[in-house]
């Protein structure tokens, strides 16, 4: 069986030993999904903005990798350009919000009165591709395109969109087995 798939260049900085990343989107065919790109400098912040959530969720930076680590990554980018592309990062968008919660009881027992409002940051959380992301942050892109449910596409590209949002290539056919 043919089906078609959908590719997005990546052009890397000159000081690399290959020059792109092909990325394609898991939900191309999907009405609810859509691709933007982000600019990367704008987009980082509000990755780093989930450790309120859970620090475990968020990648640390790729220079803190392991050499080991970063070979196997920049392996599976390089490769990405001749083996067909590797799947772009599937991200979700959480705007800002206000969070009424009761004050706390003195001691337990008693109400101290009122309650107090906790803002939480917007931020961007991922269904797939943080290990892609702090590699395209270390590598220099200015800018890369990420998959997005249509309903939060407008707040993304508010807070991130790159002005530069490069038109996919043309659709090959992937053969599968």
């Amino acid at each position: 069986m043919l089906s078609k798939v959908v590719d997005w260049e990546i052009v890397l900085p000159n000081k690399l030993p290959f020059a792109r990343i092909l990325v394609h989107c898991r939900h191309f065919a999907n009405q609810k999904y859509a691709v933007e790109w982000v600019d990367t400098d704008r987009f980082i912040p509000l990755v780093e903005a989930q450790r309120h959530r859970d620090p475990k969720i968020v990648i640390p930076e790729a220079m803190t990798w392991l050499p080991c680590d970063w070979e196997k990554m920049l392996h599976f980018l390089e490769n990405s350009s001749v083996d067909g592309s590797i799947e772009m990062p599937v991200v979700s968008f959480n705007a800002a919000r206000q969070v009424a919660t009761s004050a706390p009881k003195l001691f337990g027992l008693l109400p101290t009165g009122g309650t107090r409002n906790i803002v939480y940051p917007p931020y961007v959380g991922f269904v797939n591709g943080r290990h892609r992301t702090r590699a395209f942050e270390r590598l220099g892109i200015k800018s890369f395109p990420v998959e997005i449910d249509v309903g939060a596409q407008q707040l993304l590209k508010q807070a991130c969109g790159s002005m530069s949002q490069p038109a996919p290539l043309a659709p090959r056919s992937l053969s599968q087995a």
